[in-house]
């Protein structure tokens, strides 16, 4: 009964994947639009022929493999439904505000001499400024092209792109200081962890403690911080201004440190004190006293 089902649910993905190539237009809304569009096509032609060797291969297709199979097709729907809800829909229901976010993504990029091709853009973002680095799609707004405070953001989001580079010499110099500054972390946690080994409070808590800071920190804190810095060296103190207007506008402790696991961004006092800091090494000592004096 179970490969019965299991057949038809995955010729059931195989055509899904299938029409979701038909949802991409064609031709491409906008030249700087061509990777993104490249990408989605490639990924699904994958998807396709995954999905064809889990039906036709006979290695995967004997009862003692049922249940590597039911992952593989899990894992295979869970992948389409990420590209069809982020890429393809991208594509599909690009307008003006998108084409317009990708040029200026495009100007940004010649303007920086970013050393990545650019991403493109779309206004179709739930969670504020994000980016699928693998896709390599930023996710803004459904309105953000009628403001201008948050348009700093977008260097944040393209600085993702030389994290997540493979090979390519042209992100070497930033993954060089941040594994530099990885390092550095896990020399203070290694520290910390004896410090607090050594001591004769309450070590089953600060350990708890200490773990949960430095998952954070070599997950997550380390990459959003230089990613910051890469905004903040970019376009000057606009950066910083974008993200007390952000800061401003939701609230919250700025110093709040959440329980259950790794927190994906850091603190938003530690993230401030990290821009006053590049500020100060940038000339713009004036600009970090009023934004500090604003931010207290």
């Amino acid at each position: 009964m179970m490969e019965r089902y299991l057949a038809a649910a995955i010729r059931q993905a195989y055509e899904r994947a299938r029409v979701l190539k038909t949802k991409i237009p064609k031709p491409v809304p906008a030249p700087e639009m061509l990777e993104l569009h490249r990408l989605c096509e490639s990924r699904l032609q994958n998807t396709i022929k995954h999905l064809k060797y889990m039906e036709e291969a006979s290695e995967i297709n004997h009862p003692a493999m049922l249940p590597k199979k039911i992952r593989l097709f899990r894992g295979a729907c869970e992948y389409l439904a990420q590209l069809e809800s982020t890429g393809v829909a991208a594509l599909n229901r690009s307008n003006k505000d998108d084409i317009f976010f990708s040029k200026l993504v495009f100007r940004i990029h010649h303007e920086i001499s970013f050393p990545l091709s650019p991403p493109s853009v779309t206004c179709l973002s739930r969670q504020y400024y994000r980016i699928s680095t693998s896709l390599k799609l930023i996710e803004v707004p459904l309105a953000e092209a009628e403001f201008l405070l948050h348009l700093p953001d977008l260097h944040h989001e393209m600085a993702h792109l030389l994290v997540a580079a493979e090979d390519d010499p042209g992100a070497d110099p930033f993954q060089h200081e941040l594994g530099r500054f990885h390092g550095a972390v896990m020399a203070h946690f290694t520290e910390q962890q004896a410090r607090n080994a050594r001591s004769t409070g309450p070590k089953q808590y600060t350990g708890w403690i200490l773990d949960n800071l430095e998952d954070s920190w070599v997950m997550y804190w380390t990459e959003e911080l230089f990613c910051d810095l890469f905004a903040l060296y970019a376009v000057g103190p606009a950066f910083a201004w974008a993200y007390f207007h952000l800061t401003a506008e939701r609230g919250g402790d700025p110093f709040e440190i959440r329980n259950g696991g790794a927190m994906s961004h850091p603190p938003a006092a530690a993230r401030m004190q990290a821009m006053l800091a590049g500020l100060e090494l940038m000339g713009y000592a004036e600009e970090g006293r009023q934004i500090k004096e604003a931010w207290d």
